[in-house]
C-alpha cells in the first residue's frame, strides 16, 4: 500500500462513525508513518505492526478513530500512555500545536526508539519521557492509552482519570481486547461511554 491508500482507508472507517476531522487525515500526511516502523515496506499497511517488547504501532484506522474521540483543540495539553514508536504522540503534538504533548513510555529501548522517530518533524512542543504514569502528578485536558486495560483494572483506572482529568476533559482507555472507554469530566464528575466496536491491543506495563 501507499500513504493514499492507507488514508482513503482510514477516512472510510472513521466515515462510518460521522463527518471526518480533516485535521487527522492532514496530521497523518504530514506525520509520515513510514518514518516510525523499520520495514518501510508495510508501514503504509492498515494494521497494526510489532515494534518489539510487546508492543505494536496501532492500526491507522484505529489511531483515527482514538483521535476523533478524543475532540481535540488547538491548545490543548496531552498526555499519551505508551509512546511506543512516537507514531501517535505525533500526530497529537502536530494537532493541537502550540499545545504540549508528553508520551510516556515504560521501555528505555522504545523511549530511545519513539525519540530518534519523531526528530525530524521539529515537534518543539512534544516530549518523550521514560516514566510510570501511576507517579504522575499533573493533569492534562486530553489522555489517551495506546496499550489495552485488562477488565479487572478498570476501577483502577477510572479513579486515576478522575485525579489527572482536566475539567471539560476527555480520556480514551482501550481494553486489551473490547471496547474503547470514554471518560469525560463535566462539572467535577466523571462520564463513562463505551464505543460499540471492539479492538485489540497490546498490553499496559505498570
Amino acid at each position: 500500500m501507499e500513504m493514499d491508500d492507507m488514508l482513503e482507508s482510514v477516512m472510510n472507517y472513521m466515515s462510518y462513525f460521522g463527518e471526518v476531522d480533516k485535521r487527522i487525515i492532514e496530521a497523518m500526511k504530514f506525520i509520515d508513518r513510514k518514518k516510525f516502523y523499520p520495514f518501510m515496506d508495510e508501514a503504509y499497511n492498515d494494521i497494526p505492526l510489532e515494534i518489539g517488547k510487546e508492543q505494536t504501532i496501532s492500526q491507522p484506522s484505529t489511531v483515527g478513530r482514538m483521535l476523533q474521540l478524543l475532540k481535540l483543540e488547538k491548545g490543548n495539553s496531552c498526555l499519551e500512555i505508551g509512546a511506543g514508536s512516537g507514531w501517535l504522540a505525533a500526530l497529537l503534538a502536530y494537532i493541537v500545536k502550540p499545545g504540549h504533548v508528553v508520551s510516556f513510555e515504560f521501555h528505555p529501548e522504545l523511549v530511545d526508539f519513539a525519540r530518534k522517530n519523531i526528530g525530524g518533524f521539529n515537534l518543539t512542543n512534544l516530549k518523550i519521557e521514560e516514566q510510570d504514569f501511576l507517579e504522575l502528578l499533573q493533569s492534562y485536558d486530553r489522555i489517551i492509552f495506546s496499550c489495552g486495560i485488562e477488565k479487572d483494572e478498570e476501577k483502577e483506572i477510572e479513579e486515576w482519570v478522575f485525579s489527572h482529568l482536566k475539567e471539560n476533559g476527555v480520556c480514551i482507555v482501550p481494553f486489551r481486547e473490547g471496547p474503547l472507554l470514554i471518560f469525560e469530566k463535566i462539572k467535577g464528575k466523571l462520564k463513562m461511554t463505551r464505543t460499540r466496536e471492539e479492538y485489540t491491543f497490546a498490553p499496559l506495563l505498570k
